[in-house]
């Protein structure tokens, strides 16, 4: 047994799936086949949710109501959610939805999968289903659909960034042909898909370490430009290097700001909007000296900051070793040790300590208290 199987036949899985006739499922027996870290366990099991569901509530095992509906039971079993869905069939499907019905039939729920590599499942034995020759394809690092790709891509569209992804995460470099000219053929649809989906699957893709190929592949299949207007991948490729020459961490939408997109289907949070405005402000204004950098180091995550220096060309090693030094030390002065200087309550008090600040600010926030306050009465 590889030893990236102890991380799935831990007590707890064995105890669960001896308890619902379940076996581990997709992604996490791909990855410990690999020896990676395995992040999610799920499970597939030919109970239905209703007998899941009894079986935990008997066992005081915590049922969290989402997913019902379409087949899966959340479990929350000492301190860890997991997820139970149970064997299905596919009725029908328009690419975007699914209709489904129950099955105990382990094959049958293996095809509806998408690919070879993800419709592997182990017992609580640590015995390997693969009915889809998948670790032929590991071992090939081919990423490969289950059946004609086609049939597979209309049943979820989604399936087509799933594929670059995939193609990406395994650091492929034989790329399936039938495969890639069932995405080209079909890649018009993924405007059916939502704005979100295509977002998440496409920054989940620019996370893999290496996605350039992928991206490439995505262009010359005319696949990208259905949800990006623009993306220049030579400027990807730069940012990439960078990341790895300076050890900057892995961020995708820094990625995505390399390639110098203008989205066009893309939909971001709140946060992520935020995150990209500050790495545009910093590609388009680069940092030119050391007050600048210590001014945006006192508000932004120091990676943010990193990440946006080498968008902007600019870095050099000093600049980089600053930044990942760098500590967040109080600014020393508050509004009441100016106003104890005899400074009338006013507009005025907030000039002064933000002048002062830009000053220790351009000091690398070395001056003391004592300094600050000496400057404050300089301004006065």
């Amino acid at each position: 047994m590889k030893c990236g199987m102890t991380e799935l036949l831990t007590e707890d899985t064995v105890f669960l799936m001896k308890l619902l006739d379940a076996r581990i499922v997709g992604g996490a027996v791909r990855d410990a086949l690999l020896e990676v870290p395995v992040k999610d366990i799920d499970f597939a099991s030919p109970l239905t949710p209703e007998q899941v569901t009894d079986i935990c509530s008997k066992n005081n095992i915590v049922i969290i109501p989402t997913g019902i509906k379409h087949g899966t039971v959340t479990i929350r079993y000492n301190s860890k959610n997991y997820e139970i869905t149970t064997l299905r069939k596919d009725v029908s499907a328009d690419g975007r939805h699914a209709e489904i019905a129950f099955t105990d039939d382990w094959e049958l729920d293996s095809s509806r999968r998408d690919f070879t590599i993800n419709a592997f499942y182990m017992d609580y034995e640590g015995k390997i289903y693969d009915y889809h020759n998948g670790k032929e394809d590991l071992q090939k690092k081919l990423v490969r659909f289950i059946g004609e790709p086609e049939k597979r891509i209309k049943e979820d569209y989604l399936r087509i960034l799933r594929f670059f992804r995939f193609y990406a995460q395994m650091g492929s470099v034989t790329v399936d042909e039938k495969a890639l000219n069932a995405c080209a053929k079909l890649s018009s649809h993924i405007k059916e898909l939502s704005a979100e989906r295509i977002t998440h699957e496409f920054l989940r893709l620019l996370e893999c370490a290496s996605p350039q190929e992928a991206i490439r592949l995505m262009q010359n299949s005319r696949v990208l430009e259905q949800f990006l207007k623009e993306a220049v991948s030579d400027n990807l490729d730069g940012y990439i290097r960078k990341e790895k020459l300076y050890d900057v961490p892995i961020s995708p939408l820094a990625r995505l700001s390399s390639t110098l997109c203008l989205t066009k289907m893309l939909r971001f949070s709140h946060k992520q909007k935020e995150i990209l405005r500050t790495l545009a402000k910093m590609r388009e204004k680069p940092i030119t000296d050391a007050s600048e950098l210590y001014e945006i180091l006192y508000d932004t995550p120091k990676e943010l900051v990193l990440q946006g220096l080498l968008l902007s060309n600019k870095e050099t090693y000093d600049l980089v070793k600053t930044i990942k030094e760098w500590e967040k030390i109080p600014f020393p002065l508050t509004g009441q040790d100016v106003l104890a200087l005899g400074i009338p309550e006013s507009a005025r008090v907030g000039e002064l300590l933000r002048e002062t600040m830009k000053w220790w600010f351009k000091h690398s926030c070395k001056p003391s208290y004592e300094e600050c306050l000496k400057n404050v009465k300089c301004r006065i």
